[in-house]
Parts: structure tokens; sequence; C-alpha cells
């Protein structure tokens, strides 16, 4: 998967980072859970979310059984999960990632 969408690694960094609401991994797969699921139901939300979602249903699909239609409330969970493990990994890099910005000259 790639994550190079710059709205999503935002996203992590105000719902994971150093002032985020959010306490545990549980609560944000929650609410990532309830974005992932509107982003299936209705192809609405918040577009990096929706536009992550749509790129990755394929690959989540051929990971349950090829050939056959999605089962939505079976991917959704899946999805939340991969999607909060890849927020967090960039959350925690995000520091490291300003402090590298600030050596590089005219950034």
């Amino acid at each position: 998967m790639n994550f190079t969408d710059e709205a999503l690694r935002i996203l992590s960094w105000k719902m994971c980072g150093d002032h985020a609401a959010i306490t545990s991994r549980a609560q944000m797969e929650a609410m990532l859970l309830a974005m992932i699921r509107v982003a299936l139901r209705t192809g609405l939300g918040r577009p990096a979310v929706v536009r992550w979602v749509k790129n990755t249903l394929p690959a989540v699909t051929a990971e349950s059984r090829p050939g056959e239609k999605t089962d939505l409330q079976w991917a959704a969970p899946r999805m939340a999960r991969l999607l909060c493990s890849r927020m967090l990994q960039h959350a925690r890099a995000e520091p490291v990632r300003r402090e590298t910005c600030e050596t590089i000259v005219g950034l």
C-alpha cells in the first residue's frame, strides 16, 4: 500500500500526534472503522479516507474470496486495522521527519 497522500499524513498526525484527543489504538480504530463504513456504503466522507478506501478495497477483496463480491462488513474492520497501523507508523515518524526538514536548506 502506498501511503503518500499528504492529507492522510496530516490526518494521522491530528489523530495521534502530540496533542491529539485519541488516547488508544482501539479508539483510533473505532473512529476509522466508522469513517470506512460510511465511505464503503455511500462513497462520502473525508476525501483522503474515501480515496484510500477505493484504492485499498481491491487488495482486501483479493484476500477474501477471489471472484466473489466482497462482504463489506468483513472488509471494513480489516481496512480500519490496516489504516490505523499505517497512520500510527507515520505519526511516530513525524517528529523525525520534521527535524530532518529543518536541516535542509530552503525548507
